[in-house]
């Protein structure tokens, strides 16, 4: 398998003039009947192929999609050069670390001046910055365990009052609600146990996108399934829809490499 990843690279790079970075490993998918990709967190192209599909299939599958993955490459590499050590990204944007000093709870402050060997008199800032460096550039799994917890203290304190505002307008009310890290499904809802569950994802955007997961999920309390009686529900409450949806999709390359570099 990994001869044929190697062929179909160097068949992007010399024959369609890929950018030389560009990575594509293939997999055989066993019960699947049809060929699918899909970039990984890191940029990686993902080909999933039934077994029965040769290096031709692959090539020609390839060829008709070359700028789809094109545009999708050049956002992971503008992602990868935007990537700061000196701000930090939350709710759609890079922002200064000052921003979100009394965001940080004494508890998970004493937990970062150890992980991180800071001196006891540093800002919260410094705090901050720090655990950045070390859990996205450093790569230090306990560093990332606390910048998690950071983001989800981060959501939460968004997610419990707006949850409330939406919850009163909708008339309808979850019992729970916990958090995730599910890159791919942003919500969920529980409907015999009234309990929503949101990504840690939702950290990385922008307020409307997650007041319209938010209000997704709450309308599976009064329908299950995502039938006509659903969306007119969502549609009736939720005025950016179309936006929000606009942004994942112009902004999925950015927060996918946010993920890899914070929860992964």
């Amino acid at each position: 398998m990994g001869d044929i990843s190697f062929e179909l690279t160097e068949f992007l790079r010399s024959s369609l003039y890929f950018p030389q970075e560009f990575a594509l490993k293939v997999v055989d998918a066993k019960k699947s009947k049809r060929l699918t990709m899909s970039f990984n967190t890191q940029g990686i192209l993902i080909m999933k192929k039934p077994k029965s599909y040769s290096i031709g299939h692959c090539a020609t599958f390839l060829r008709l999609h070359t700028q789809e993955l094109l545009d999708i490459h050049w956002r992971f590499q503008k992602a990868i050069q935007d990537y700061s050590a000196d701000k930090l990204f939350a709710f759609g944007k890079w922002q200064d670390f000052s921003v979100f000093e009394e965001c940080l709870e004494e508890g998970l402050k004493k937990k970062i001046l150890r992980a991180c060997m800071l001196p006891k008199d540093s800002s919260s800032t410094s705090y901050l910055q720090e655990l950045w460096i070390q859990a996205t550039f450093a790569n230090s799994k306990p560093c990332k365990r606390l910048l998690s917890s950071f983001y989800q203290s981060l959501l939460d304190s968004y997610v419990k009052n707006r949850i409330k505002e939406i919850s009163e307008q909708m008339q309808l009310f979850p019992k729970e609600v916990c958090y995730g890290k599910s890159r791919l499904t942003f919500g969920s809802c529980y409907t015999q146990t009234k309990r929503v569950r949101l990504s840690l994802m939702l950290a990385l955007m922008p307020h409307a996108c997650i007041d319209s997961t938010i209000i997704h999920e709450l309308a599976h309390l009064a329908h299950g399934a995502h039938n006509r009686d659903f969306w007119n529900l969502v549609a009736h409450f939720d005025k950016n829809l179309r936006d929000t949806r606009a942004w994942r999709k112009a902004h999925s390359a950015q927060t996918d490499y946010l993920y890899y570099r914070i929860f992964e």
